[in-house]
């Protein structure tokens, strides 16, 4: 008798699970979408002086910003994108708005903006 009510919990909880796709539509994306990305991205190179005064300088990197990622995407895969991570102090995954990318007006999510990322970047 237990085990057929566990059973019977253990589905009803399976029966109300959402997909990814259906979360996606719901929770949106915020600060962890941004990060998403960026780790799929290229890294912006920069030279930075190892001490005032001196010539020596050494190679640094860093990912992009939200805006920059937001230009990358219009400039190399033509997809509008409003990207907004929240305060810089809130460090949860879901700080800020909902992430909202687009091309010619048709609504993306962000699962195929991903895939098209890897697709162009050949990932």
């Amino acid at each position: 008798m237990e085990v057929d009510i566990i059973i019977a919990e253990e589905k009803k909880f399976a029966d109300e699970m959402l997909t990814d796709e259906q979360l996606n539509g719901v929770a949106g994306g915020t600060y962890g979408e941004y990060k998403e990305l960026r780790e799929l991205l290229p890294m912006v190179e920069y030279y930075s002086r190892i001490l005032p005064g001196t010539h020596k300088k050494f190679k640094n990197s860093r990912y992009l910003t939200p805006n920059e990622v937001e230009l990358w995407l219009k400039n190399e895969l033509g997809i509008d994108a409003n990207i907004d991570v929240g305060s810089k102090w809130n460090l949860f995954d879901s700080a800020g708005e909902k992430n909202t990318y687009s091309r010619n007006g048709s609504s993306l999510t962000h699962s195929e903006v991903i895939a098209e990322v890897k697709n162009y970047l050949g990932k």
